[in-house]
């Protein structure tokens, strides 16, 4: 018995062929659907990020010409150096002075840390201290200072004042009693004695009064 070859007709193999084409057609098209997502996903992130970068840089940009100009006009009135510290989610300028303040803060409310260093004070400069709101700390560092400075003192409103190598003595822990809103005192090298440290302390239950003479 002879078993005979069953060839396919020619029919049945044009349509398995189209059949084939039609399905790589198919799979390329979802491919290119697929990357053209990809793509556009990619273009939108990449335009996302250039629109970050300049909404930041403008904000930098802002601030750094708002601290530029800052800067200059502390320094017009006589400040030697100006920087910016971080208090309560606010940028406030910080400045130190070797001479007198030569101009009232009036287009300042506060200041994060004001330096007055190795001057004589003048009455001036405190009164002027006083047109702020608010000063975060105050330092008077080898300075001296006069009974008609300290009378302007208790008008300063500060939280952290600093006497450091500054003439003040006991004479002067009835006026400093007198500043009001102030949280820590500090003496260091001055003529305040232990007895005057205890004094001020009871003058002020609630002010940390720290000696480091």
């Amino acid at each position: 018995m002879t078993n005979k070859i069953v060839q396919p007709s020619r029919g049945s193999g044009v349509l398995t062929f189209r059949m084939v084409i039609f399905r790589d057609w198919v799979t390329m098209v979802v491919r290119r659907y697929k990357n053209m997502q990809y793509s556009l996903r990619r273009l939108i992130s990449i335009f996302t990020g250039i629109a970050i970068i300049l909404g930041v840089g403008m904000m930098l940009t802002t601030t750094w010409r708002s601290q530029l100009a800052i800067r200059e006009d502390l320094k017009t009135q006589g400040a030697s150096w100006v920087g910016f510290q971080s208090s309560d989610a606010e940028l406030l300028p910080s400045v130190v002075y070797h001479q007198p303040v030569v101009d009232t803060f009036r287009h300042y409310k506060r200041l994060g840390m004001v330096e007055l260093k190795c001057y004589d004070l003048t009455p001036q400069c405190l009164e002027r201290l006083s047109t702020l709101e608010h000063i975060d700390k105050l330092y008077l560092i080898s300075c001296r200072i006069s009974d008609d400075d300290l009378l302007h003192l208790p008008s300063v409103n500060v939280s952290n004042l600093l006497f450091w190598n500054t003439n003040v003595s006991d004479s002067d822990v009835d006026l400093l009693a007198k500043i009001h809103g102030v949280k820590k005192m500090t003496f260091k090298t001055t003529n305040v004695t232990p007895q005057g440290i205890e004094e001020l302390q009871l003058a002020l239950p609630g002010v940390e009064i720290v000696s480091l003479q």
